[in-house]
């Protein structure tokens, strides 16, 4: 909660606005509080939620892909990468 303020004063982090009927006193008053949506200095920008949770999944997603290429290039068996007839051929050829 916010503490209610004294002055009629707005400023760039709060403002004050009253609210009545027309002709009428004052009844009651809206205070609006702002707060910077980035952090300030040079990083503050750069702190958002997008990017945090880019750098939590860009190593997890890198390790991933890692491991599944090792795993695919471990399994993979040359011998039917060229096919038979052309292996044949191949070693007449060679012989």
């Amino acid at each position: 909660m916010l503490a209610e303020r004294d002055s009629e004063e707005s400023t760039e982090d709060f403002m004050q606005v009253s609210l009545s009927a027309q002709g009428e006193k004052r009844w009651a008053r809206l205070e609006i509080a702002f707060q910077p949506l980035h952090p300030n200095g040079t990083l503050g920008r750069y702190q958002t939620s997008k990017l945090k949770l880019l750098l939590f999944c860009a190593p997890i997603a890198f390790f991933t892909f890692r491991w599944f290429l090792t795993m695919v290039l471990k399994n993979l068996d040359p011998s039917h990468a060229v096919p038979r007839r052309v292996r044949e051929a191949l070693d007449i050829l060679s012989e």
